[in-house]
């Protein structure tokens, strides 16, 4: 696939949006799309991490949101046969997602609190925890896809490889990490290190992150100098997880830094910096996950020190916040976008006569026969006659998938009694790319939904991983193993009650 991102920082706007297209982009990009970034404005300390990540920057000259930013990226898109456009920034509004759906191109739009009147997107991503279709989003069309929830929380590549650390919850807390985003604006972050520097019982070791846009260096290093605590100024970070597996706690603003620290299981403060984040505290801290130290806007100062010295003190507390994030918040989120991604760009159709060929050619390769139950080459002319009777059977509904370069291979339902047994292949292109799971899924939903069949069934050899886990990632239930003379078989199961809620 080729990726487009418009997504834009600055001051102003901070630095979230694009650092969070920078988590989708890294995973995107080891999947073998081809990345690029679009955007009006950028700072240069974050110009420079894209360009270090291997992602090009195109420059946007237009007014940004206008139809002449949508106008100048679909035209870039077009030309360079772009796949997907993500979206990402609350200046992009419906009229921005119509350009591109009435121009035929496939838009994911990244929303936070429904921004917009409609959306007309292909797909719409909230990340948030408090996200789900309550919220009241109004689609123009009814095949837009929502996916909502902390499920899809984009976590970069520095958390994903790397598990959540077992931390140690000691009595009082020694390491604290201050991190208000890449911009704050109106230099909350000196706010918080006020309050800190009036605790006087504990001798604290604090590291305050500021990111590329952050116009307060000189007033926060100069604040620093004469802390009473052991305090330094952390600058151009490329590895947050490290400073948050050395953190005993956090204090943050509710940002998409909420979604790193949950998945760390670190014990957080959290503040207000705007409007968009009053729901995401007070979900977290109804969750049990955070404790809020209110609106930073309207600071009341000693509720806050208040809540910090209770909170310094209270280490079951800390502990179970800890314990909540971390079962929020898995890490797999990036992976369920970009599998949603891959199967919206997959199309099905009922196989036909011109395909006979094409799927004796998939069925004989290599790999396919020795992975096949019975592993025999098959001759031209037996083909023929199975194809035949298998597109003349009422009982077989025969797939061919397809992307914007081709058919992609072949999935096949055939009904025996009260359930229907599933086969799929792969052309060797589409192999290594997650495309299995993605067909699989794809193919049974639509299945469940044209016929009245209650359970389908897979079976695979015990010894073709691949399958195994296609099967596994596309929500199948594996229900047992079994052996024959020949081979030892994995039995895998999809209900139809249940299917339909399963997330790929």
């Amino acid at each position: 696939m080729k990726i487009a991102i418009r997504s834009d920082a600055s001051p102003e706007i901070g630095t979230g949006h694009v650092m969070r297209m920078l988590a989708l982009a890294q995973y995107l990009k080891k999947r073998g799309a081809d990345v690029y970034f679009m955007s009006y404005e950028l700072p240069d300390a974050l110009r420079q991490r894209l360009h270090a990540e291997g992602l090009s920057v195109v420059a946007i000259s237009e007014e940004p949101g206008s139809i002449g930013d949508a106008q100048r990226v679909i035209r870039h898109g077009k030309e360079n046969c772009t796949t997907w456009t993500i979206v990402d920034g609350y200046h992009f509004k419906s009229e921005y997602q119509n350009a591109f759906r009435s121009n035929g191109m496939r838009v994911l739009f990244l929303d936070d609190y429904v921004h917009c009147e409609r959306y007309s997107a292909d797909v719409v991503l909230n990340q948030n925890c408090y996200a789900d279709r309550s919220l009241g989003y109004c689609a123009e069309s009814a095949d837009t896809k929502f996916l909502m929830g902390a499920q899809f929380a984009l976590l970069r590549d520095e958390f994903r490889s790397r598990k959540a650390p077992e931390r140690e919850f000691n009595e009082s807390i020694s390491h604290v990490l201050v991190t208000l985003g890449g911009a704050d604006p109106d230099n909350g972050t000196q706010k918080i290190l006020e309050i800190l520097e009036a605790v006087t019982e504990h001798q604290l070791e604090i590291k305050v992150i500021i990111g590329g846009a952050n116009p307060h260096v000189e007033p926060l290093a100069a604040f620093i100098k004469k802390s009473r605590h052991r305090s330094s100024l952390v600058t151009s970070v490329t590895d947050m997880w490290e400073l948050m597996d050395w953190a005993d706690m956090a204090i943050t603003a509710a940002g998409t830094t909420t979604m790193e620290l949950c998945y760390m299981g670190l014990p957080s403060l959290v503040c207000v910096l705007a409007d968009n984040q009053l729901r995401v505290v007070k979900k977290l801290e109804d969750l049990g996950i955070v404790q809020s130290l209110g609106d930073i806007r309207i600071w009341d100062e000693q509720d806050a020190y208040s809540k910090l010295v209770l909170f310094l003190e209270n280490r079951s507390l800390r502990k179970e916040m800890g314990g909540r994030g971390s079962a929020l918040v898995d890490g797999a989120g990036v992976s369920r976008v970009y599998k949603t991604l891959l199967e919206e760009a997959v199309s099905l159709r009922e196989a036909c006569i011109s395909d006979e060929r094409q799927v004796w050619e998939w069925a004989n390769d290599a790999l396919v026969r020795e992975m096949s139950f019975n592993q025999a080459e098959i001759l031209w002319k037996d083909h023929q006659n199975w194809y035949r009777q298998q597109l003349k059977s009422a009982e077989v509904l025969f797939y061919i998938a397809s992307d914007d370069d081709g058919p992609l291979g072949q999935v096949r339902f055939t009904k025996t009694g009260d359930h229907s047994v599933i086969s799929m292949s792969l052309a060797s292109r589409a192999r290594g790319k997650g495309l299995g799971s993605c067909l699989i899924h794809k193919a049974t939903v639509e299945y469940f939904n044209k016929l009245a069949v209650d359970e389908v069934i897979g079976y695979v050899k015990t010894n073709n991983a691949p399958s195994l886990n296609s099967f596994r990632q596309a929500g199948y239930d594996q229900t047992e193993e079994s052996s024959s003379s020949d081979n030892n078989v994995v039995t895998f199961r999809a209900r139809r009650n249940s299917f339909h809620e399963t997330t790929i």
